[in-house]
Order: C-alpha cells, then sequence, then structure tokens
C-alpha cells in the first residue's frame, strides 16, 4: 500500500510523516527508500512533488506489495480524485493530511524566511512577516480541504462520473470559495488580521477529526498485522 502523508508547507508534515513510518516500521513494514525519478532526486526520505497519474502509476509499482509511506505537499487535480478513489477501495493507497493552527503556520514560516535568509537560501526567504506569509497559507488551505474533507473527495468523485448537476454544484463551489480567498486578502491588506485568522482556523478544523481518525486506523491495522 502506497500511504501518501500530505500537509500544507510548515504544518508538520514531516512530524506526520515520521509518525507514520515509525508504526509501520514496527509493523514489520521496511521503510526503504524507493529510486530516484519515482521519488524526487535529492532528499533522504521518499519525497515527491508534483503529483500526476502517470507519477502515482510509477509510486505504485514501485512500491509493489509494500506498504510504503511516501511525502508530499502536492495536492491533487480535481480529475484525478475518482482514480484516487478507486486505489483506496482496491487498498492500494491512503492519503494522510497533517493539521496545524494556520497561525502557528504563519509563524514558522516566518522563521523559516529568517533563517534562509541568514544563510543565503532561496527557499522561505520571500516570507518577511506576516502580511507575506498569510498568503501562503491560503492559497494552499484549498488543495488542503479537498486532500483532507471526503465530502470534497466524493464530489469530485461524482464529477468524475460525468453527473452534471453534480459538477455544477462543485464549480459554483470552487467560485465561491474563490470569491471567498479574494475577500480574505482584502482583510489582509486592510489589516484586519483577526478575520483572516478566524476563517482560516476553520477551514483546518473542519478536517481535523478525518485526518485524526486516518492516522488511529493505520495504527490500528498495522497491531493487526503484527499480530
Amino acid at each position: 500500500m502506497l500511504i501518501l502523508c500530505y500537509g500544507i508547507t510548515k504544518s508538520g508534515s514531516t512530524l506526520t510523516f515520521e509518525l507514520v513510518k515509525g508504526m509501520l516500521e514496527s509493523a514489520g513494514h521496511a521503510q526503504e527508500r524507493l529510486p530516484d525519478g519515482v521519488v524526487n532526486p535529492g532528499h533522504r526520505v521518499n519525497y515527491v512533488q508534483p503529483l500526476d497519474r502517470k507519477r502515482l502509476k510509477e509510486l505504485l509499482s514501485a512500491v509493489g506489495d509494500r506498504w510504503i509511506a511516501v511525502k508530499t505537499h502536492a495536492g491533487f487535480q480535481d480529475k484525478l480524485f475518482p482514480y484516487l478513489e478507486k486505489l483506496r477501495q482496491k487498498r492500494r493507497i491512503q492519503i494522510i493530511a497533517s493539521y496545524r493552527d494556520p497561525r502557528d503556520i504563519c509563524l514558522s514560516l516566518i522563521d523559516a524566511g529568517a533563517v534562509s535568509r541568514a544563510k543565503g537560501v532561496k527557499e522561505f526567504s520571500e516570507v518577511t512577516d506576516i502580511a507575506t506569509a498569510v498568503p501562503r497559507v491560503l492559497e494552499q488551505i484549498v488543495k488542503f480541504r479537498k486532500c483532507a474533507s471526503p465530502q470534497l473527495r466524493r464530489r469530485s468523485v461524482r464529477d468524475g462520473q460525468g453527473h452534471r448537476s453534480h459538477r455544477a454544484a462543485a464549480g459554483n463551489q470552487m467560485r465561491s470559495r474563490a470569491g471567498k480567498a479574494a475577500r480574505l486578502r482584502a482583510r489582509i491588506h486592510a489589516k484586519k488580521q483577526s478575520d483572516t485568522e478566524s476563517c482560516a482556523v476553520g477551514a483546518f478544523r473542519a478536517a481535523e477529526c478525518g485526518a485524526q481518525g486516518i492516522l488511529f486506523g493505520i495504527s490500528l491495522e498495522c497491531r493487526r498485522r503484527k499480530r
């Protein structure tokens, strides 16, 4: 089984990934590094980005019958969700979305930016304050909600099966979400950051229980197999 550990940058996704690896290893599933090309080169762990259907097939082929955890920050296009749902039903893939309060993510991004500038590293160096951190988090919230919310995943699956009414509803929701994001950015520029934070926290907490449930389910599965 391929276990994709997804999270917004600086959301604790590495910690979640290591916890999942530890649970799998304790159940007897060795976490070997997959070949370069299947996963991104230059990383000591299994990390992949971007993700599309071709890349997923390569990952599944490389994993085979093993249980391997792979870390990613990449979201999925709507057209990919029906394929992911089929893989999940066949128990070939499991997606874990890590959760962290977005206000903490913003502070972590600011710290990472300061460290990067001190070291002369490009990554995160453009994040200098809350005004530059919040938009980065907001842009990733839509991806996070899709990966972590069963309701949104099911809607995407139905769209892929050709149900026009659901497709129209999803389109309306996306336009509504885009409008909300635009209004949030306007609030940021108007320095009404408390409103922005409240909305972002709500978006994350909507999926928190689901993410915790998945982690607990994998833990139970590992225990059963270890016995």
